[in-house]
């Protein structure tokens, strides 16, 4: 996850087109899949995420090896749906909130290479923030390129407060 670079998403792609993240369920786990996300995603990989019960994958596989191989082997959800599913948990219909989704959830959906994937993706962001398809595709196109492309090793820790590329949604 934190080690993943564009050279090993390129070595990956020869073999197959699907990938499942299993990373840390702390921040710096989610972290790492939004940036493995990213960059395979930008190579068309079909990404899924599955989660863990414990802190991260090592601590799964040392207590029940065969749990972890069942889950990985099930594939979990698309990871996009998963993130969807953990802003709507939150804070989405304040200002702030919308404005706090869309700084986590444009990049992931810039990296998705397929229009008909991110067209469908539009929608269900729209929806679950209760606008417009319209409105997401323009925040989608204000952001910043450098925001929309990290490298997995060299993007830092940004909180909102540092990276807030938005126009007010007020």
């Amino acid at each position: 996850g934190t080690a993943l670079t564009e050279q090993h998403v390129k070595l990956l792609k020869r073999y197959t087109y699907r990938a499942v993240l299993c990373l840390d369920q702390d921040r710096a786990g989610r972290e790492a899949a939004e940036r493995s996300f990213q960059l395979l995603a930008r190579e068309s990989f079909h990404v899924q995420v599955v989660t863990i019960t414990g802190k991260d994958p090592d601590e799964a596989a040392q207590a029940d090896p065969a749990l972890l191989k069942r889950t990985l082997t099930d594939g979990g959800v698309p990871y996009f749906d998963f993130v969807l599913d953990q802003l709507a948990q939150g804070d989405i219909a304040s200002v702030q909130g919308k404005r706090a989704a869309l700084q986590r959830i444009l990049p992931l959906l810039q990296a998705v290479v397929s229009s008909v994937e991110q067209s469908h993706y539009i929608g269900k962001i729209a929806s679950a923030l209760g606008t417009t398809e319209l409105a997401v595709r323009d925040d989608l196109a204000r952001v910043p390129a450098a925001v929309l492309s990290p490298r997995a090793e060299d993007s830092p820790s940004v909180t909102p407060e540092q990276n807030d590329h938005f126009s007010p949604l007020e």
